[in-house]
């Protein structure tokens, strides 16, 4: 199911690329050794999103051990982009799999 979702692109809204630029400016001295400091980068001036870059955000997440504090976590977004990614996954995925039911 998921593969035919490999090569899709969803809106990047304006609103979470605004947050992402707060979140860069939130942690001071990170440079691109921070995990996160060159997604969040390349995130707030990107009007669309991959399919496979919202799982790899979610993979950071899913795997993610540590307080909500630490410069990767807010470089990648913190809760607010944990759960839009996890949203809009969500999304895609019951529309691939109600697009197959009918």
């Amino acid at each position: 199911m998921n593969r035919s979702l490999y090569d899709k692109e969803i809106e990047f809204p304006s609103d979470k690329r605004e947050h992402m630029k707060k979140c860069f400016h939130m942690v001071k001295g990170a440079d691109e050794n921070t995990e996160g400091f060159n997604r969040n980068k390349e995130l707030q001036d990107q009007n669309y999103i991959s399919y496979k870059q919202l799982k790899r955000i979610k993979n950071f997440f899913d795997n993610f051990i540590g307080n909500h504090n630490e410069p990767s976590f807010i470089l990648n977004g913190g809760v607010e982009i944990k759960n839009w990614v996890n949203n809009e996954l969500r999304k895609m995925r019951d529309y691939i799999k109600n697009t197959k039911e009918k």
